[in-house]
This record gives C-alpha cells, structure tokens and sequence, in this order.
C-alpha cells in the first residue's frame, strides 16, 4: 500500500489544528477541518487550505451525506486532478463554483516541445550566474530559512489573514510525507526555494518564495528546469496551481506557469448547508454575493 503524501494525508490536515478539529472522512479517506464560528453556538466543516484532496473520489458523496447536522455547513477546494468529474461535484454539493484553472505539466512530455523563446531566453541568462540548485536534504533544519523567505514574500504579496501561514503551522507542513523542497543559492546566499508535495505519481507545488536578489536573477526558471528534470523520472503530473484572484491577462505569475504547462484544468469551490435554519439564522441581513458559505464572507481578505 502506498504512503498518502501532500494535500490528502493526516499530518497535513493535522498541520491545521490551530485552525479546529481534523476531522477523517472514513470513506474516501480525505480530512475536514471542524471550525468553531466566532459566536461559539455553532460550527461548520472546511477542506484544508488550500485544496482537498483524498485517496477515493467515488465514496466522497457518502461521507459529506453522513456528515452531521450539527454543522452549519462543509465547504471545500476540489483538487483539480481529483477522479471527479464537474458533474460529480455537482451531484454531491448544491454549490459549486469554478475557482480558478491549474496549470498542469505532463512530465512525459519533453520540456524542449513546449518552452517559448521568453522562457528559453531567461534559461539562458540563469546559466551564466553561478549558481547551485538541488534538492534539501533535511527539510525539518530548513524552516528558518523558509520562514526569512516567506516574510519577504507576504510582503510583496500582501498576504494577510488566513492565507498568511504561521510559523508553528509551516513547520508542521514540513513533516508532512512527501515533502520536497528545492533551493537555489548564489556564493552561500539562498535565492529561493520551491516547496512540492508528492503523491503517488502527482506532484503538487505547494509555494515558493524568492529573495530579491532571487527575483533580480530571474531564479524561477532554472528552479523549475530542474524540477521538471527531477521529477520526470519517477513522477507523471506537476500541478502548478492556479493563479490567485485570476491574475489578469498579462500576470507574470499566468505566463510563467503557462510557459511551462501541457494543459489546464479547473478547481472548484464546493459548498453544501448541512443544518438550514442555522444558515439562515447566520446570513439573515446580510448582502447577498457569490460566496460559500455567505457567513465567513472576507474571511481569506
């Protein structure tokens, strides 16, 4: 039998402990995380940020059925490579929502068929800068350095609430099966670092993280020319996930991840109300918007 890695194993759903309760689904065997709503009369149940997975989509629909009424509502990120169709989704949540589209690689594919001159040309820039990329052999020692990283991009980013991850919560990430993180350094000095979770023959991009001399080189290409070398060999599909917010049209994060992926496929934002009248009683006088569960409203802003 196979080790559950990534998104669909315990210890990543037990990573969010701060957040409430991790809570197993006997059936597929993916996790939900129970919350407790800031009135402390009700609760409600959510996939781990930010996607769930599991290792059987067909018995999904039984578990969300059995979950109890004493929740307000479940609400969950679908992985965009889960054995599921839209139809599925649809069948077992009365709320379902495109997220965004991930940007798949097909590692069997050589990168020689798809790179365009843009990519090809930064690829050749990085060649001359001297510098070290591989793979981390004790990523447990690794977390201060991620965490110097991180800053600088919540920075950049302006990654703020529950998007923002915490110290105690990255470091019970990095205990995770199949962690994987590739750094790249310059004379001593860390650049980078890209941070993959593998699963069976999947690999997900979790994040990453760049200095600004990072940025300045250009450090993204080489980093993922030899992820894409190194996985190639014992892994089917690189997910490099979507873009937040859309990223419009131009988005250098967009073109980056579509200058190095095969195809796309969406993720789905899944909601179904578990206890009616509580909902109810939760969203009465509130705006309406095109957001599950309507009563957490902002809760990722």
């Amino acid at each position: 039998m196979r080790t559950i890695g990534g998104y669909a194993s315990a210890a990543y759903a037990a990573a969010f402990s701060a957040w409430g309760r991790p809570s197993a689904l006997p059936g597929c065997g993916g996790f939900l995380i129970e919350r407790t709503l800031p009135d402390g009369r009700y609760k409600d149940a959510t996939g781990c940020y930010p996607t769930f997975s599991c290792s059987d989509w067909n018995r999904l629909g039984e578990d969300v059925a059995k979950l109890s009424a004493d929740l307000v509502s479940v609400t969950l990120v679908s992985d965009a490579l889960a054995a599921i169709t839209e139809a599925g989704l649809k069948a077992i949540f009365p709320w379902l929502q495109p997220l965004d589209n991930h940007y798949l690689v097909d590692l069997q594919v050589p990168l020689a068929r798809r790179l365009s001159r843009h990519h090809r040309r930064k690829l050749g820039q990085a060649k001359t800068q001297g510098l070290h990329i591989g793979v981390e052999e004790d990523t447990n020692g690794f977390l201060q350095r991620w965490m110097d990283l991180y800053g600088h991009l919540a920075d950049k980013r302006g990654i703020t609430g529950l998007r923002l991850l915490t110290a105690p919560v990255l470091e019970a990430q990095l205990r995770v099966p199949g962690t994987l993180i590739i750094s790249a350094e310059r004379q001593g000095e860390l650049l980078g670092a890209d941070w993959y979770y593998l699963d069976g023959g999947r690999v997900y991009a979790h994040l990453s993280a760049y200095s600004e001399a990072g940025y300045g080189c250009a450090i993204s290409y080489p980093m993922m020319e030899y992820a894409l070398e190194h996985f190639r060999e014992s892994c089917e599909v690189l997910d490099l996930g979507g873009v937040p917010g859309g990223g419009g049209a131009d988005s250098g994060l967009r073109y980056f991840k579509s200058g190095w992926s095969t195809h796309c496929l969406p993720s789905y934002v899944c909601g179904k109300v578990l206890n009616p009248e509580a909902y109810r009683e939760l969203t009465a006088g509130r705006p309406q918007a095109e957001y599950f569960p309507l009563y957490r409203l902002g809760e990722y802003d």
